[in-house]
């Protein structure tokens, strides 16, 4: 039977291209390595107050390659669903063998942001004596 690489899905006998990608087919696949190790622990990074502040981290993260596990606190993420928020805040993880590396990507983060804060702060202030 017919396979597409990129999908991984099977197609019936004179099929040539996928249907999905127009990838062409191949008579079989190779074994997927993988990658994943199954004794990574992943180790507190941070808590932070609510779902905003959560991707807001997560997408710093993941921009450098460190994948972020989310724990709501409590019957958080229950309240999340039901009311559109939660005010008990979400916990992030990652691996512990990047641990230093996003806590390093935090801190640079805050810095940023403290900057940029900064430099609204004088431009306000020029704009009064105007």
């Amino acid at each position: 039977m017919p396979w597409c690489p990129e999908c991984r899905e099977e197609y019936r006998e004179g099929f040539e291209n996928c249907g999905v990608c127009n990838t062409e087919l191949v008579s079989s696949l190779e074994e997927e390595t993988n990658n994943y190790r199954y004794d990574v622990k992943e180790v507190f990074l941070a808590s932070v107050g609510n779902e905003l502040e959560a991707v807001m981290l997560e997408s710093q993260l993941q921009l450098h390659g460190i994948p972020v596990l989310k724990k709501h606190k409590g019957a958080g993420e229950y309240l999340s669903i039901s009311m559109g928020k939660s005010n008990l805040g979400i916990d992030l993880y990652v691996p512990s063998s990047m641990l230093e590396n996003a806590k390093e990507i935090i801190v640079e983060a805050n810095i940023e942001e403290l900057e940029m804060h900064d430099s609204d702060n004088t431009t306000e202030e020029s704009n009064d004596e105007w």
